[in-house]
């Protein structure tokens, strides 16, 4: 219970750092602060924009682990499409936004600079984390079942050796004693 306590708090603190690294990004002063500037606008500059984007994959991503980490298959895949389809469709909204209002006033070379524009808008669009939305989406997808046999994540031969070493011979047991978890059961103590 005490390890489990300790092993939390480290993790909250390293991820309560890592926030707080990330968001010191945005004070840093460099030549190309202003570099996305141009006719489709200027915004802040590129430090800031890095922090704040950084701060939403720091706070979403590890969180997004966990809940995949212990949800059910079909769930975790409906979960993940519902995300990228919001990160999706948060970026549709703004191209439709800037079609809408920027268009008509941008001027008379308005729509050759339009996808510029559009990049813009969707990387100075740090109030809205629409591309961690759509990153936690694609993490929920592509999250490996533990019955996977070709998993990145999990090294199942590992598991596999480790739980059939800590099960008992039952080639030995004692007459009138029954073995209520078979070798091959599929049981494994590590999933």
């Amino acid at each position: 219970m005490l390890t489990s306590l300790v092993k939390i708090s480290i993790g909250l603190f390293a991820w309560m750092g890592g926030i707080y690294g990330v968001l010191q990004i945005g004070n840093l002063h460099t030549r190309w602060d202003h570099v996305a500037c141009g006719p489709w606008g200027c915004g802040p500059t590129v430090p800031a924009m890095t922090a704040y984007h950084l701060f939403w994959l720091m706070l979403l991503l590890p969180p997004a682990a966990m809940v995949a980490r212990v949800l059910p298959e079909g769930l975790r895949d409906k979960a993940g499409w519902v995300l990228m389809a919001l990160g999706a469709g948060i970026a549709l909204a703004v191209v439709a936004w800037q079609a809408v209002y920027w268009l008509p006033i941008g001027g008379e070379n308005a729509a050759s600079y339009f996808v510029q524009r559009c990049l813009f808008s969707m990387a100075t669009l740090i109030d809205v984390p629409m591309a961690q939305i759509f990153l936690a989406g694609m993490l929920f997808w592509a999250w490996p079942s533990p019955k996977c046999a070709k998993s990145p994540f999990v090294d199942t031969a590992a598991t596999d050796s480790a739980a059939t070493e800590a099960q008992p011979d039952v080639s030995e047991e004692a007459p009138g004693v029954s073995n209520p978890t078979p070798r091959d059961s599929g049981s494994h103590a590590l999933y």
